[in-house]
């Protein structure tokens, strides 16, 4: 009855997942009374445990999937029925009494039926058995188990066998949908079926979504978190929602992240972003997040962003949320173009960059990621407010190191204009402020149609969701004086594990950067030159998958031993996530940036290797590769859409000479602007990348990437 009320309120069927519980549980108490009334503890005390574990589940699931609702309802109609069944077997002869309770039991049973077959109907749906715990199915198979066999042998009572003949058959049919399916998603978000209508997502729609068996924030997001947001992140695009935006939203499950304020106040940094900041603002800063594996899909909504600014709207507005006292991190995600770099493996700002020259003149009114920085620091020193963390998610070898060079280059070039508050401020900074490295990693493609539509399908009207593989994992150097989320204790759906704090995280940022981003450079030119346009696509052919293991294995030595990492696993592991169907992360999007990417992940190990007189012919495969899709057509001519505002003007140009030569000349060319002096002169490199492109000219892409891999040792 309660299930039926929810269900005409909202819409949703959540009260079922809770009746099989109730109903064991009276069930329980209805049998415990008869053992009792007949002096029978054979029969007492095995219902009594079947009462416990009943209640038990009841008070699990409201004090987490609804903890602001109230179990009495069930408790109550249950205790109801019991004392009705009690009260009439009490007044009957004891054989009269034991009819009464065995019709009673095979009512309770009936309701116990609708777990399995709400685990079933999940199963069919999405491919998860998230209705029933393994362990009260396997209670519940032992308890069937018992009955089934006494009834029928002892006592020939077919009110007791009967029903739990029944109950035993579901139990093993729940227990072969766990051992198919796993027990489906351990904290919700599984379980309970989806709206029959989409609802649209915002604070009102949560109770709905929960009742649905969608996984929500179970923490108040107004008071502290919407009105002082400890974290003030720069650039909230798909990768920073997948990732630290969920590690947040988890962490701020943890006792004291409420009301510590450790919220995330979003800030969009370029005029496109009002396109995000319309999508979240009406849903209250609510998102949703799609985990999507080769048999996993799960949503979850996000709560760790109470506040979003665009800061072309109001640049000083941005500046006082991370001046105040409150903002104790500001964390970045601005891409390697917005650290405004004129070379940025060597850290060096690039002084006649638009922003840079903007942000010296008018410092109070940033357009730089940087810009900001600076300014809010100069603030806060001025006011006596300790610095925040400058905490860089971004995809750099040493990104903390990166974003301190740079800062303290940026704060230099803005001194002057800032006056007092400027003098002695790039000091300052590399005194007292902290910018901890970090490895960040989950693969996160642009939001299409289909994952809006995939959304949908879980019950949600949601503006700009984010899909993400089921694989998270973030390394961050502990250096958080005014403090930090407890990260260390949040595991996202997806994630390895818990965030590391840990003193050096060089180790899991090489070991990343070279092979997880490496191998997506490696894969990405190749696979666009042969037509693919997703990774899956590229990862099913099997010349590609062929070199990118090959490419792999050459950088393998230029990655030191990570502790806790077993490193032929890891590998393995980045070979199935590349080959997620689930996912189709875009080749073109790999492409984009490439001077920035090839720049600082193809090119540090290979100058290693080549300084060691190492095998770099993989890497000078991909270059080249690289080199025909910079030249701006592929090899029949058609034009390519390239996407690299960081690339200086001279290197197309370079790219079109080297593709026309496919001699030495032109590719040294191109690689000494492009990946610096130390490659340029590397002879066996150079040389591998002029005879790529001249086997690309006359064979094509099909025929040169299967010479290379037959030609290599």
């Amino acid at each position: 009855m309660q299930a039926m009320r929810q269900f005409r309120a909202d819409g949703t069927t959540g009260a079922v997942s809770v009746m099989p519980y109730a109903a064991m549980a009276a069930n329980g108490a209805a049998w415990c009374t008869y053992g009792a009334l007949g002096g029978d503890f054979t029969i007492m005390v095995p219902n009594f445990s079947g009462f416990v574990f009943g209640s038990y589940y009841c008070h699990q699931f409201y004090s987490y999937r609804a903890p602001d609702a109230t179990v009495l309802p069930y408790f109550g109609g249950a205790a109801t029925f019991v004392a009705a069944v009690v009260g009439a077997a009490a007044t009957l002869p004891l054989a009269s009494a034991q009819t009464v309770i065995g019709y009673a039991g095979c009512t309770l049973t009936a309701l116990m039926f609708m777990g399995p077959l709400a685990a079933i109907q999940t199963v069919m749906r999405d491919h998860s058995a998230a209705s029933l715990p393994l362990a009260f199915t396997l209670a519940s198979t032992a308890n069937c188990t018992l009955w089934t066999s006494y009834g029928a042998l002892v006592i020939h009572d077919p009110f007791v066998y009967g029903p739990n003949g029944v109950g035993l058959a579901f139990s093993c049919v729940q227990l072969a949908l766990i051992a198919r399916f796993g027990s489906g998603p351990s904290r919700g978000g599984g379980g309970g079926s989806a709206p029959s209508e989409p609802l649209k997502l915002g604070a009102a729609a949560l109770e709905a979504l929960r009742g649905g068996g969608i996984e929500v924030p179970p923490y108040a997001r107004d008071g502290p978190l919407a009105e002082q947001p400890g974290i003030v992140h720069l650039g909230v695009g798909g990768f920073h929602r997948s990732h630290m935006a969920m590690y947040t939203c988890e962490a701020l499950r943890q006792p004291g992240a409420v009301t510590d304020g450790w919220s995330i106040c979003g800030v969009g940094m370029m005029p496109a972003d009002a396109a995000m900041r319309d999508a979240l603002g009406p849903q209250d800063n609510l998102f949703t997040v799609l985990s999507r594996g080769q048999s996993t899909n799960e949503a979850r909504v996000c709560g760790a962003i109470t506040k979003y600014m665009l800061a072309p709207d109001d640049p000083a507005a941005v500046v006082a949320q991370m001046s105040a006292a409150s903002t104790r991190i500001v964390s970045l995600t601005i891409t390697e173009k917005g650290y405004c770099a004129s070379d940025l493996g060597a850290m060096k700002l690039d002084a006649t960059h638009p922003f840079v020259t903007h942000d010296a003149s008018t410092p109070t009114l940033p357009k730089s990621g940087l810009g900001f920085v600076v300014t809010a620091l100069a603030q806060r020193r001025a006011a006596g407010i300790a610095p925040f963390t400058v905490l860089s998610c971004d995809n750099l070898q040493g990104n903390g190191t990166t974003a301190r060079t740079l800062t303290l280059a940026m704060a230099e070039l803005m001194a002057p204009a800032l006056g007092a508050d400027g003098k002695g401020l790039a000091e300052w900074i590399a005194s007292s402020v902290p910018f901890p490295n970090t490895m960040v990693d989950r693969i996160t493609p642009a939001t299409t149609a289909e994952v809006r539509e995939a959304v949908r399908a879980h019950g949600i009207e949601d503006a700009w969701p984010v899909a993400a593989e089921d694989f998270a994992q973030w390394v961050i150097e502990d250096e958080f004086p005014l403090g930090r989320p407890p990260w260390e204790k949040a595991t996202p759906v997806g994630a390895e594990s818990a965030a590391l704090l840990v003193e050096d995280v060089v180790p899991y940022e090489l070991m990343k950067l070279r092979l997880l981003n490496g191998g997506h450079s490696s894969l990405a030119y190749v696979s666009y030159l042969l037509g693919h346009r997703t990774t899956d696509a590229a990862m099913a052919d099997g010349d590609v998958s062929t070199f990118v293991q090959a490419y792999m294995a050459e950088v393998r030595p230029r990655v030191a031993a990570v502790p806790g990492v077993d490193l032929d696993a890891y590998q393995a592991r980045l070979i199935e996530r590349f080959s997620n169907p689930a996912i189709g992360d875009q080749i073109q999007r790999l492409c984009e940036d490439g001077s920035q990417k090839m720049e600082v992940f193809i090119a540090p190990p290979t100058r290693e290797s080549t300084a060691l007189s190492a095998p770099t012919s993989c890497a000078a495969f991909a270059t080249a590769m690289w080199i025909q899709y910079r030249s701006g057509v592929d090899c029949d001519g058609v034009p390519i859409e390239i996407t690299d505002p960081g690339a200086a003007p001279s290197l197309q140009p370079l790219a079109v000479d080297a593709v026309a030569a496919a001699d030495v000349p032109t590719s040294r060319a191109f690689v000494q602007a492009a990946l610096g002096l130390s490659l340029a002169e590397s002879d066996t490199f150079v040389e591998g990348v002029a005879q790529a492109l001249a086997t690309l000219k006359s064979d094509g892409p099909r025929a040169a990437l299967q010479g290379f891999m037959a030609e290599r040792p």
